[in-house]
């Protein structure tokens, strides 16, 4: 994946909007700038990506699905699901990013920041990848497990828990996968 590129305004743009402090554009994949006035390069390419519009995590779902032996038809799925595509999405419970991996979780698999979009689509894809293997390719105990945690779905007797909420999310994530899947473009 290659950085967004960073460009600084020309001198009499930057004067118009001196008050704002230094300003830089960054330009997405699309080919369109963004605004900014961070000063940290790492803060940059993050912000840029939070702020890309869905197209712009394409490269990363079809990365994290290539790295992890998934289709990137049910990573957006879960993305969908999940947050919406909603970078900075924060549950009340506690879940993070597009991905929503609750900070334990995100602990478990290493990431450094769990808000940040490349490191929650790789986590949580590496995070469904384990939970597929954990139940033998199983998609619906593995997605349950993905919501309810792994531990609901063992003392269910490796079924989906009865769990209105786990029932939903695995049925909502499974019709968004089919959608995606027949369109055969994502998003």
């Amino acid at each position: 994946m290659s950085s967004p590129k960073l460009a600084k305004l020309s001198t009499a743009s930057e004067n118009r909007l001196q008050r704002y402090g230094k300003i830089y554009l960054i330009k997405n994949r699309q080919g369109k700038y963004l605004v900014y006035n961070i000063n940290n390069q790492e803060e940059k390419e993050k912000e840029a990506l939070k702020v890309a519009d869905v197209s712009g995590l394409e490269p990363l779902i079809d990365q994290a699905a290539r790295r992890h032996q998934l289709e990137p038809s049910l990573i957006k799925a879960v993305i969908k699901a999940e947050s919406n595509f909603n970078t900075v999405a924060r549950s009340p419970k506690g879940a993070i990013g597009l991905m929503q991996l609750m900070p334990e979780t995100a602990s478990f698999l290493g990431l450094k920041d769990p808000r940040c979009p490349v490191e929650n689509i790789n986590g949580g894809s590496r995070y469904l990848r384990l939970l597929l293997d954990c139940f033998h390719g199983d998609l619906e105990l593995a997605l349950a497990a993905y919501n309810a945690g792994f531990q609901r779905v063992i003392k269910a007797g490796f079924q989906v828990p009865g769990i209105k909420e786990t029932e939903d999310f695995v049925k909502r994530v499974l019709r968004y996968f089919r959608e995606y899947r027949s369109l055969n473009q994502d998003l």
